[in-house]
């Protein structure tokens, strides 16, 4: 394998190359950011995904066999799909590109659970139903690999699902670091459930995607996470308990009801709040995905909670100021 992880600076990236480095695996990094560690500064090929000649040139000089499509903006700040070009555009011009080089094989497109609103449980891999400018312009994205693909490579999606671990930002990485200074809240039932995926089991997946018999993933869609479901409020718990700080407090939920109408005012007047009512909604809403079809193709995933919990925890106290 000859491996071109694009977005390869990113978090999930920065962990796909690190994994495929002590594999010895020959990889490219195809980002417009350096990479977050040095040590894989040699992989590092400088490219927006925007710059279409610079992608194809780059992709015929690396002569890859396999693409690992991971670049893209992730953020939900964005006000609208223009403000998403490098999902949609990108995707098209990665695509381009690849036409040019014949070495490639296998290619696995990175998409979003947000392709579908959260708490649904979709009838298909063509049912939809985003509720913010980046879950549009990932649908957008998925349409164009559909209509254009082809068969002339085997290729299939990934949809990441609320990845957490070593390199990780907003929202996971916070939510740890609220942990740690004693300041969670825990509101609504520990019954409510999600689906959420420690970055070591994610490229795992990865892997396994890029290794399975080409019949098990072309043109197919596979949600990449852990199970079983966990709670919010008791991951908190176990977070707490293995870093020995205090246990994480209830409140009403009324009271966060509260906090996130404030917050919501407070974003009104261009202030980040902690607690907003679309974030207190995510987090009192199920979110439990269908694993199974990822399971049968990667079905022993290398890191359970506990082990995730302590690397990260590791990771934060080596890293608290040098996070992007």
């Amino acid at each position: 394998m000859r491996i071109a992880v694009t977005g390869g600076s990113g978090f999930i990236g920065s962990n796909t190359v690190d994994l495929l480095l002590k594999q010895h695996i020959p990889v490219l990094n195809i980002d417009a950011h350096p990479p977050r560690d040095p040590a894989h500064t040699p992989t590092w090929a400088p490219c927006d995904l925007l710059d279409g000649s610079s992608l194809k040139r780059l992709c015929r000089e690396f002569d890859p066999t396999h693409v690992v499509h991971l670049a893209a903006r992730t953020d939900l700040r964005g006000q609208s799909m223009d403000d998403y070009g490098a999902n949609v555009d990108g995707v098209r011009f990665l695509m381009e590109a690849l036409d040019s080089c014949p070495s490639v094989e296998r290619v696995i497109f990175a998409s979003s659970m947000l392709v579908c609103r959260l708490g649904h449980v979709p009838s298909g891999d063509s049912d939809y139903s985003p509720t913010t400018p980046y879950g549009q312009s990932k649908v957008a994205g998925e349409k164009l690999v559909k209509a254009r693909m082809g068969d002339k490579v085997t290729w299939a999606f990934a949809r990441p699902c609320s990845i957490w671990g070593p390199g990780f930002g907003e929202p996971y990485r916070d939510f740890f670091l609220v942990v740690l200074k004693g300041r969670f809240i825990r509101f609504g039932p520990d019954s409510v459930k999600k689906t959420f995926g420690y970055v070591g089991n994610t490229v795992y997946q990865l892997m396994q995607m890029l290794s399975a018999p080409a019949a098990d993933i072309h043109r197919k869609m596979f949600y990449l996470g852990d199970g079983p479901p966990t709670n919010a409020g008791q991951w908190a718990v176990e977070i707490a308990r293995l870093a020995q700080v205090d246990r994480p407090k209830r409140v009403p939920l009324a009271a966060m009801r509260l906090a996130a109408h404030i917050g919501d005012g407070l974003g009104r007047l261009g202030i980040t709040a902690p607690m907003t009512t679309f974030r207190l909604n995510n987090m009192i809403t199920d979110n439990v995905i269908d694993l199974s079809p990822i399971h049968r193709i990667a079905p022993h995933p290398p890191y359970d909670l506990e082990r995730g919990i302590r690397e990260t925890l590791a990771w934060i106290a080596q890293n608290r100021g040098d996070v992007r």
